[in-house]
């Protein structure tokens, strides 16, 4: 693939996925699909902050309409994290292979 023309493409939401605006046959991320019904690429709205860091990477400069369309909330991890304080008691003789006996 060719590198896209050194020009400003828009980033727009539009009807639940990112269209970019570039030409077809340019050099977009993988996880970006070619949309003959629009004449543009496509991914999933998922994709938005991956593409910003991405941008750079495959020498896009993008003006970011779609960063208007939502606000982001912050994000957090979904899981909380547990450190086991004391190693398990094995009864005598019991203890797996590789376990320390207490």
């Amino acid at each position: 693939m060719s590198a896209l023309p050194d020009r400003i493409l828009r980033l727009r939401f539009e009807r639940g996925s990112l269209r970019l605006d570039a030409p077809p046959g340019g050099d977009v991320p993988q996880y970006f699909t070619w949309d003959d019904r629009v004449a543009a690429w496509r991914t999933e709205a998922l994709n938005h902050f991956r593409l910003t860091e991405d941008a750079k990477k495959y020498q896009l400069t993008i003006r970011d309409d779609a960063a208007d369309f939502f606000d982001c909330p912050g994000l957090r991890p979904a899981h909380r994290c547990f450190v086991r304080t004391k190693r398990p008691r094995w009864p005598p003789g019991s203890a797996p292979a590789g376990a320390a006996s207490s």
